[in-house]
């Protein structure tokens, strides 16, 4: 019973309101179908009802598409996790690649994904290509990324999800902020923010705060909204670059 409350608890309001959303919607499209049948009941209203039976179908239509992204937001992540399994990681490697990852109790965690595997692919290939190892991190805690922050060993970091200048989402309901990394203790060589950046240039990156200068030029940095296509053709250039 208490794992049923606390099941509950986590749970967004929102993907408990969907299911009523989506019963209520179908009964209402059945009255009007009914009623459309049989016009001769109602003949002042023909009219309207073809107008309501017209938004109820697109209603149903945006429902349907939204219940097509929610079931492919977890498919994609089973089989994304079991993609994982196949790529050699080392366990000392001085690379390491975040990844931001899904919350299943919350709405947003059905429906923005944080990437796709093709980015994903390019940025190991890229790294292949550059003979580094490295250790992937797909369902990192926030305890773990202060972790691999201070880990003097470490060397290079990719963030890779969604994000701005000054902080990183790790999951649906965790989110890092750049500036608690200020101190020299998280110095690195390389970071990557593979995510958006903020246009206005008013917020430090986290580059800023533990990369040296002269290796700025080589972190992954963009200020201002990016897409899947701005990342894989980034790396497929550095890709192309190394030959």
């Amino acid at each position: 019973m208490n794992k049923l409350r606390e099941f509950f608890t986590k749970l967004d309001w929102k993907l408990i309101l969907l299911p009523v959303v989506l019963v209520v919607s179908a009964y209402t499209s059945y009255l009007v179908v009914i009623s459309y049948i049989h016009p001769t009941a109602h003949p002042h209203f023909i009219l309207l009802i073809i107008f309501i039976s017209l938004g109820i179908t697109s209603l149903v239509f945006v429902l349907f598409l939204i219940c097509l992204t929610i079931l492919y937001a977890p498919i994609s992540s089973y089989f994304f996790d079991k993609y994982l399994k196949t790529i050699k990681q080392d366990a000392s490697a001085k690379v390491a690649i975040i990844l931001g990852y899904p919350n299943w109790f919350l709405f947003n965690g059905w429906y923005k994904t944080n990437f796709t595997k093709y980015e994903i692919r390019l940025i190991f290939r890229y790294l292949e290509k550059m003979g580094k190892s490295f250790r992937i991190y797909p369902h990192a805690s926030l305890e773990d990324v202060e972790k691999i922050m201070a880990d003097a060993n470490i060397r290079e970091v990719f963030f890779c999800g969604h994000g701005d200048s000054h902080a990183f989402k790790l999951s649906s309901d965790k989110t890092v902020f750049y500036c608690d990394f200020k101190d020299p203790k998280y110095k690195k060589d390389f970071v990557h923010q593979v995510h958006c950046g903020t246009p206005d240039g008013k917020e430090r990156r986290l580059i800023d705060y533990v990369v040296p200068k002269e290796n700025w030029a080589e972190c992954f940095y963009f200020p201002k909204l990016i897409y899947s296509k701005d990342i894989r053709r980034y790396f497929e250039k550095k890709i192309k670059a190394l030959g």
